[in-house]
């Protein structure tokens, strides 16, 4: 299943499902006290891996080449 993410510079990562109903504006609204790093989609593979990419449109800002990494060391601690 497709998720939106955004990488904030103090909390890390926060992931939820893609729907039109929630924007990544909404959710960095909600966390407006930490900056922002990067933003986008993440899929996992059936390894579990998680593969970052694209860009937030509500935000003007994208993916970063080592979101995908520094997501896997947040959710699994490699």
């Amino acid at each position: 299943m497709l998720q939106k993410y955004i990488h904030f510079s103090r909390i890390g990562f926060i992931l939820w499902p893609d729907t039109d109903s929630l924007a990544h504006a909404d959710v960095a609204l909600a966390a407006a006290s930490d900056g922002v790093v990067s933003a986008g989609f993440v899929e996992f593979s059936r390894s579990k891996s998680p593969h970052c990419f694209g860009r937030s449109d509500s935000l003007g800002i994208a993916s970063k080449p080592t979101d995908s990494e520094d997501l896997a060391a947040q959710l699994y601690g490699e």
